[in-house]
């Protein structure tokens, strides 16, 4: 199957408190059952794991994937967690590197 978008959520090791790869595997399965995704899109879970070293591994999932074939990748809002860093009182409410509400 040739699909117009690929979901790769993954399936490597992660932190114990992240979301755990069964509830994501449903979260993406439910927007895709919702029809809320064009009718060819595939899901697969990518074996790599998640290193939480920022950009550096945005870099590595998106090279890896373009590897077996992807020709775009979008990547999250917060990729392994960056924080901002500008003073406490400039920052997001949790201090992440992105508002939530950036470009809304």
């Amino acid at each position: 199957k040739k699909p117009l978008l690929w979901l790769t959520p993954l399936g490597g090791w992660t932190k114990s408190d992240d979301m755990p790869l069964d509830v994501r595997i449903n979260q993406h399965k439910v927007v895709i059952e919702e029809g809320m995704l064009p009718a060819d899109t595939v899901m697969a879970i990518w074996p790599s794991p998640m290193i939480y070293a920022g950009p550096t591994e945005v870099q590595w999932h998106c090279k890896s994937r373009r590897n077996v074939g992807a020709r775009f990748f979008i990547t999250g809002r917060d990729p392994a967690g960056i924080k901002r860093s500008k003073a406490p009182g400039q920052m997001t409410p949790g201090g992440d590197f992105y508002d939530g509400n950036h470009g809304g």
